[in-house]
């Protein structure tokens, strides 16, 4: 009996200790709320489905300034190793697929056999010679190409 009611008491205890939104905050849009304390720090309250989060909020000046160091050295290394672009995401910037120089291409007379290696395991798929992508046109030729030097070579 006494474990029961001591447990009862830790998880209101730590219930009561939750974060959350100040009776001051002023709402900016909805579930998030913004807060500046006696100190002058500023902070953002999200409602999210597992409670109330709280982050310190950065100006906008020194948030673009960050985001600016973060994405320039990494553009400027993609954009010297390879002539395709980064895509943004949620996610941050998304490096350009896999190189066609990694993939396998077989002939099969009206279609090609494409094959790649991923973290799971090779990835096969087929194609119409007729419906290629740029990308698949890029490893067939190359193939083609590596293929043309390897007969040239053997004679």
């Amino acid at each position: 009996m006494f474990r029961i009611l001591l447990i009862t008491a830790m998880a209101v205890g730590c219930a009561s200790a939750e974060t959350s939104v100040p009776k001051g905050a002023t709402e900016i849009e909805p579930g998030l709320y913004k807060y500046t304390d006696s100190t002058g720090k500023t902070y953002k309250f999200r409602k999210t489905p597992f409670g109330v989060v709280k982050s310190l909020d950065q100006p906008a000046k020194q948030a673009a300034a960050e985001e600016s160091d973060k994405t320039a050295p990494a553009a400027a290394n993609l954009t010297s190793a390879t002539p395709k672009e980064t895509t943004a995401s949620p996610f941050g910037q998304v490096k350009p697929p896999a190189s066609a120089q990694a993939i396998k291409v077989v002939d099969r007379g009206d279609s090609l056999e494409f094959e790649r290696p991923s973290p799971f395991g090779s990835y096969r798929w087929n194609k119409k010679k007729d419906d290629l992508t740029p990308f698949e046109r890029e490893a067939w030729d190359r193939s083609r190409q590596q293929s043309n030097a390897a007969s040239g070579s053997k004679e």
